[in-house]
């Protein structure tokens, strides 16, 4: 059994272990003393301003063998520059050797690539629980090392930036062009200011296990169908899980009528009840659950008590793990009222604060080089779970029917995008539309009544 690692140690610990950290291809200068983790090079260069720290700089030099940056103006690129890299986990995924392994290795191409470019980065790599990254940051931060970059989803980015956790991150035109406009506007705050910059994204789909059933339902009926012949099917509760059978059911022209602030039209709200009328009756099919969330059912799924889920492409390899060859794979069905709204998840990559000039530099360019479409068809074609955010890399399709399901997934999940761009995760509206579908679901409220009540929260601007 993995030993799984503690929380707070995560907290606390000052640098990942030598064995997990990216070094570059050329041989590391000399080291001497107590400190081979540049940790006393690193702190000291954060804390600028600081006369006595930059006095001291050049004996933290020697001690160490690194420092940050050799001298203000042009930078000497030979000089070595450690870059910390903090990356979340999805959900409420726990860290073990395993769980780090994998989000390491989704990164270590591109870190290769781009220490060929700059031979003397040194990127040190650290993952922590999505719940816990915001604390984490804050403790770094306050010793003086917080990271460089931080990975993690654009629905916790925008929360790390208004509490002050991330930097913006400068776009270019040509990064601009690299990057799909909708997903831009996800990571803006409103003001022109783009938080973090789109790296990746993980699709919704179906996963099921092909012993029970042969092949996947194309249509909300079909589902339901399979579900009365005996196919144990599961459902989360979470809004942004289950919102991809609002546009199956017709529901998305009025929530993006409300959303934009206006009241929906008579047409528009039948379709927003129709989907809530669904809801309703599939909560009473013996064999459909509604869970708490993904993660749930994913496991369920594992253990063989479901056999038709949601999921997201990044639970694709466990899946794989514990279904082998019985892991079936599909679009999210479709509907009487049109095709699914999935959500994919977008990943980002934000600028931590604290950094000194030359860290900053060098994060900034590491960011934009993520962008580039070798590197993002990388991501692709080796995760073989995960999407460009680059409109201009094809996702080569014809070389694994994965990445045919993840590319409709796409394609169904930009129904959605101007919907995502005004009500993010951490949007206060979230909790108060999660209440009122909750209450449709165990008849406290009638589908009508859920339907103007829906209505109100969406127009409410936050």
């Amino acid at each position: 059994e993995q030993r799984r690692s503690s929380p707070w140690r995560l907290l606390m610990a000052p640098r990942l272990r030598d064995r997990r950290c990216f070094r570059p291809a050329q041989p590391e200068a000399p080291q001497t003393g107590r400190n081979p983790r540049f940790t006393s090079a690193v702190a000291s260069s954060r804390r600028r301003g600081l006369a006595l720290g930059l006095a001291l700089l050049g004996s933290a030099a020697l001690l160490s063998g690194c420092v940050p940056w050799a001298k203000r103006g042009p930078w000497d690129e030979r000089t070595p520059v450690v870059l910390f890299l903090a990356i979340a986990t999805l959900r409420n995924e726990s860290v073990d050797r395993d769980t780090t392994e994998r989000f390491q290795n989704g990164f270590r191409e591109t870190l290769r690539r781009f220490q060929q470019i700059h031979p003397n980065v040194v990127v040190r790599v650290a993952v922590y629980p999505e719940a816990l990254l915001q604390l984490a940051l804050r403790r770094r931060q306050l010793s003086g090392l917080g990271p460089d970059l931080i990975a993690t989803t654009a629905e916790q980015a925008h929360a790390l930036a208004r509490h002050g956790l991330l930097e913006p991150i400068p776009l270019g035109p040509e990064q601009r062009d690299a990057i799909e406009p909708s997903l831009l506007r996800r990571v803006s705050d409103g003001q022109g200011r783009i938080f973090a910059q789109p790296l990746l994204m993980l699709a919704q789909l179906s996963c099921y296990d092909t012993r029970r059933l042969p092949r996947a339902p194309a249509t909300l009926r079909e589902l339901l169908q399979a579900s009365a012949a005996g196919a144990r099917v599961g459902l989360s509760l979470q809004l942004r899980e289950l919102f991809w059978s609002a546009g199956s059911l017709g529901a998305l022209p009025a929530i993006r009528t409300a959303v934009a602030g206006q009241q929906p039209d008579a047409q528009q709200m039948a379709g927003l009840r129709a989907w809530l009328v669904w809801l309703r009756a599939a909560e009473s099919q013996s064999r459909l659950s509604f869970l708490e969330s993904e993660n749930l059912m994913r496991e369920r799924l594992r253990r063989g008590q479901l056999d038709w889920i949601t999921c997201r492409s990044s639970d694709l390899r466990l899946l794989q793990r514990s279904l082998g060859h019985h892991l079936g794979v599909a679009p999210l069905p479709d509907g009487d009222g049109g095709e699914a709204s999935p959500v994919s998840v977008l990943r980002v990559l934000g600028l931590g604060r604290g950094s000194s000039p030359r860290q900053r530099q060098l994060a900034i360019e590491l960011a934009h080089f993520s962008l580039n479409p070798l590197v993002q068809r990388s991501f692709t074609l080796e995760n073989l779970s995960v999407l460009p955010v680059n409109p201009h890399v094809s996702v080569p399709v014809s070389a694994s029917r994965v990445l045919a399901v993840l590319a409709e997934a796409n394609r169904q999940a930009q129904r959605t995008a101007s919907v995502m761009a005004l009500l993010h995760a951490e949007d206060p509206r979230i909790p108060q539309l999660q209440q009122v579908l909750v209450q449709e679901l165990f008849a406290e409220l009638t589908p009508d009544q859920a339907a103007q009540r829906l209505v109100a929260i969406l127009r409410r601007r936050p």
